[in-house]
């Protein structure tokens, strides 16, 4: 999938993964945890690759990229298989979200720098489905974490707005 994904043009790889992602998916949603799990893995090593390309105008090929994460998190039965779902896309949010408060990050990345800033785009979308999906779970585990990393890219946005507003407040030199 790697060497499709980085050897062809965009629409062609669209259709591939379009049956990539269904076999992926099934996998995911898999009766044996270790089986699930394994999927999941695949997707997030699979989705960082994807997302190092950046997105064309107005293509929203990481939305479609994503959308498998949503399918698991709603219709996945292990908790495990939630959990690590929701690790592979806080991972995600920290490589590739805003650019915004790059020292937290790099703590949170364990120093690593982020080339990748601020590159997700129509991604946004899946990715806060997921984090919606994981709130309504039954199991509290899965429902506080994905609330916690909504509230946290709530909390982002919302200083990255106040930022935007005191610079409009400046008068220009």
């Amino acid at each position: 999938t790697q060497f499709n994904m980085e050897s062809r043009p965009r629409l062609i790889f669209a259709d591939i993964w379009g049956t990539i992602s269904t076999h992926l998916t099934s996998t995911a949603l898999h009766e044996e945890a270790a089986v699930a799990m394994f999927a999941v893995d695949s997707l997030r090593q699979l989705s960082m690759q994807f997302l190092n390309r950046e997105e064309l105008g107005v293509f929203e090929f990481q939305r479609r990229f994503l959308k498998p994460l949503e399918t698991i998190m709603s219709r996945s039965t292990h908790v495990s298989v939630k959990e690590h779902l929701l690790s592979s896309v806080e991972q995600l949010i920290l490589i590739y979200g805003f650019d915004e408060g790059a020292e937290s990050s790099e703590k949170a990345t364990g120093g690593q720098k982020r080339t990748h800033q601020g590159t997700l785009r129509s991604g946004w979308r899946s990715v806060l489905l997921v984090l919606g999906a994981a709130g309504l779970d039954n199991n509290e585990a899965v429902a506080s974490q994905g609330f916690q990393l909504l509230s946290a890219q709530i909390q982002q946005c919302v200083s990255i707005c106040k930022k935007g507003d005191s610079n409009a407040d400046r008068p220009m030199s």
